[in-house]
């Protein structure tokens, strides 16, 4: 047991080896510069010239090395990509004389707008679902959701939400990413209202207990506004601060009387959050080489003497390129909840998110902290892309094609002061190990099937879309 608990942590630590090690500068033996006398945007039928041109640190009447220009063409590339907008961007000279160059950014758009079915187990499991609730559809929420992602033409993004049956939600949100012409200054509103026809009242041996009734017994309404600085173009600074209700009926009082601090039926509070994002990943929707960094700290209760809740966390992504056709990536997670904690039935949604600790999928995980790493091997067993597929619009085009066989550990640690002898595992040291398939296809989307074994021996089959980390 504990040989198998060193070896776990010792393979999830590899990918860090790299991350710890301070790269050093090329040498730069080439004194040549040359002076960036135009740059041309082309392709972009419905985007504007400055969304693209902001996410480039090369402007008209730069004087620069051949050396750094290299590396700059490359990263402005990354990052005009990694905005979501493109399906394709290509950096190039278009011309040179003397010690003046142009340059030229060809784009080739993806579709902006996005209508989403929506078919969802609010808060509960599929295994759940069929195993508590006899697969009954009145647990089932379902409506739309609709995603623009290049609003005005100016990467502004609204999201709109309609939904019904167990949980009614109807959202809105709507996010400026540039208020200046360097596109530093962001500004964000988003406003929600649901009703919920159940709610969590209690979680023994990993199992929710969550009856359902015949009228809405939880309403929330919710509102924020939010500020982001971008300092770098790698670098964003956000702040936001925002107002929650949440009412609940007798009925679930008298199941649940710590709903609430106090026995009351309503609370109310303001929380402010400020938010750090770091990256330079390759490929944002499935990054081989990069870093991101992620972190936040949180406070709940402003306004409200029923709550005093603080909470912060982060994550460390590193991807490496091993191989010719091998990378190794890794990710160390963290998150920690001080202060008067909300009673964990007060939460709609309770699981951590499924990719948090692979292997216990059907376990519903309440810590109030955790610590994990996570370490994947990855081969490139088909690496192509499509230029033209006849069923598909130019939008989708090209198309990848990617197969990535895979090794991986997850290693960590739950830490809670309540619900240990009903949830065991909330308190724990959790580790699971297994292997998979990533199909990378459309927009560079993965489809992840993973076998899993966690420290139970319990195996595990899973099938997911996106990426693990």
């Amino acid at each position: 047991m504990r040989l198998g608990l060193l070896i776990a942590a010792l393979v999830a630590l590899l990918p860090f080896k790299a991350l710890l090690q301070e790269s050093m500068p090329p040498a730069n033996n080439d004194a040549v510069y040359v002076i960036i006398k135009d740059i041309q945007v082309e392709g972009n039928e419905k985007t504007i010239d400055n969304v693209i041109l902001a996410e480039s640190k090369l402007n008209v009447g730069d004087s620069i090395s051949l050396t750094e220009l290299a590396k700059e063409l490359k990263n402005s590339q990354q990052n005009i990509l990694n905005t979501r907008l493109f399906n394709q961007v290509d950096l190039l000279i278009s011309d040179w004389q003397d010690d003046e160059i142009e340059l030229q950014i060809t784009v080739d758009e993806r579709w902006y707008i996005y209508p989403i079915p929506v078919f969802e187990l609010t808060g509960i499991t599929f295994g759940e679902w069929v195993n508590n609730f006899d697969a009954d559809l009145d647990r089932v929420t379902y409506g739309l959701e609709v995603k623009h992602f290049n609003a005005r033409k100016r990467a502004e993004r609204l999201e709109l939400v309609a939904k019904t049956g167990f949980q009614q939600q109807y959202a809105a949100s709507y996010f400026f990413p540039g208020l200046d012409k360097a596109r530093n200054l962001g500004l964000g509103f988003g406003v929600s209202h649901l009703e919920n026809k159940g709610a969590t009242t209690s979680i023994n041996n990993h199992e929710i207990t969550a009856p359902l009734f015949d009228t809405d017994v939880l309403q929330r309404t919710q509102a924020n506004v939010i500020v982001t600085y971008r300092k770098e173009i790698t670098r964003r600074h956000s702040l936001s601060i925002g107002v929650r209700t949440t009412e609940i009926a007798d009925t679930i009082l008298d199941l649940s009387s710590n709903f609430f601090a106090g026995n009351s039926l309503k609370q109310s509070f303001f929380d402010a959050q400020y938010t750090l994002n770091m990256e330079h990943r390759n490929l944002l929707e499935y990054p081989t080489e990069g870093y991101y960094l992620f972190g936040f700290a949180r406070y709940e209760g402003i306004g409200t003497s029923g709550l005093d809740l603080f909470s912060s966390g982060f994550i460390a992504n590193k991807y490496s390129k091993v191989g010719k056709k091998t990378f190794l990536s890794g990710s160390l997670q963290s998150l920690y909840i001080g202060g008067e904690t909300i009673p964990f039935n007060n939460l709609i949604s309770k699981r951590l998110d499924d990719d948090v600790f692979r292997g216990y999928e059907d376990y519903v995980l309440v810590p109030k902290s955790y610590f994990l790493m996570k370490s994947e091997l990855r081969y490139a067993l088909v690496d192509k892309q499509f230029q033209k597929v006849p069923v598909l619009p130019k939008q989708f085009e090209p198309v990848p094609f990617k197969i990535y066989p895979k090794l991986f550990v997850d290693f960590g640690r739950t830490f809670s002061d309540q619900l240990e002898t009903t949830n065991p595992l909330n308190d724990d040291l959790l580790y699971s190990f297994g292997a998979g398939v990533d199909l990378v296809t459309l927009y560079n989307l993965p489809i992840r099937f993973e076998f899993s074994q966690n420290h139970l021996k319990e195996n595990n089959l899973s099938f997911s879309i996106g990426k693990s980390f």
